[in-house]
């Protein structure tokens, strides 16, 4: 994970599993030092005054709009097949 100052006396983190949608990288690879990038909070205050934040929820949400916006207009689509269940 990683530190990220947001503004207050307290920072907040991003844990790892949170850095991307599609997980697999290095946290390196998606956050770089001193890069403004956009985080959603995701948890209340610990007893440290830090909060927990995530980018994957922005992208999940994002990838959901993108998806509703095909079917509401009825578009075909190529996507990747990530996994499969057994």
């Amino acid at each position: 994970g990683c530190i990220v100052d947001i503004g207050s006396k307290a920072n907040a983190f991003l844990p790892s599993a949170e850095a991307a949608l599609i997980p697999g990288g290095e946290i390196e690879d998606v956050v770089a030092l001193d890069q403004e990038m956009e985080f959603q909070i995701i948890s209340e205050e610990d007893e440290n005054g830090r909060l927990l934040v995530s980018i994957r929820r922005i992208q999940y949400r994002q990838a959901w709009d993108v998806a509703a916006a095909l079917q509401d207009t009825d578009q075909v689509f190529e996507a990747e097949v990530v996994a499969v269940n057994r």
